[in-house]
């Protein structure tokens, strides 16, 4: 797997992590223009990207999910309440994907769990492909056992703390 952070801070958080089938962005805070400058800096085609995976609603992590998945049709995915706060950002035929509980986008299998901040519901994940755990956590503040036992499955880690209250 190969994994990228196009942007990472209250001015924008994205992450690209690619597998044998897959191309996914973990978040999309980045204006769309942005979020295909860098994708394009690091050789990848905007429209192959197979999907936009949301950790929580804040804009800094989701303000160019709905110009960039309306632009290169790609699917978004996300908490239903997550969802639900985000409307106003989609089209009505848009690609939106709810999730309860783990799910897969091609050959990644995708296992979010809680992580405490101040957007309610706010998930890490832990992605996996071809025997590797690729765990991802943004603003993270507090490591919950929950949050402990997920970090613990990782060939890698990518952890975000930049906010805390």
């Amino acid at each position: 797997m190969r994994i990228c952070s196009l942007a990472s801070g209250s001015r924008g958080n994205s992450i690209f992590i690619e597998s044998n089938d897959s191309r996914i962005l973990i978040d999309a805070g980045l204006s769309a223009l942005k979020i295909k400058t860098s994708l394009s800096s690091i050789g990848i085609e905007p429209n192959s990207i197979d999907a936009i995976v949301i950790t929580h609603a804040h804009r800094d992590h989701v303000n160019g999910a709905g110009i960039f998945s309306h632009q290169f049709k790609t699917p978004i995915w996300a908490h239903p309440d997550t969802l639900d706060r985000l409307s106003y950002l989609f089209n009505r035929n848009q690609n939106i994907n709810p999730w309860l509980g783990n799910f897969r986008i091609k050959d990644l299998i995708l296992e979010p769990f809680a992580v405490s901040h101040d957007a309610t519901p706010t998930v890490g994940y832990q992605i996996k492909s071809n025997n590797k755990t690729i765990v991802v956590c943004t603003d993270l503040g507090m490591v919950s056992s929950e949050v402990e036992n997920n970090l613990s499955e990782a060939n890698l880690l990518v952890i975000e703390s930049n906010h805390d209250p």
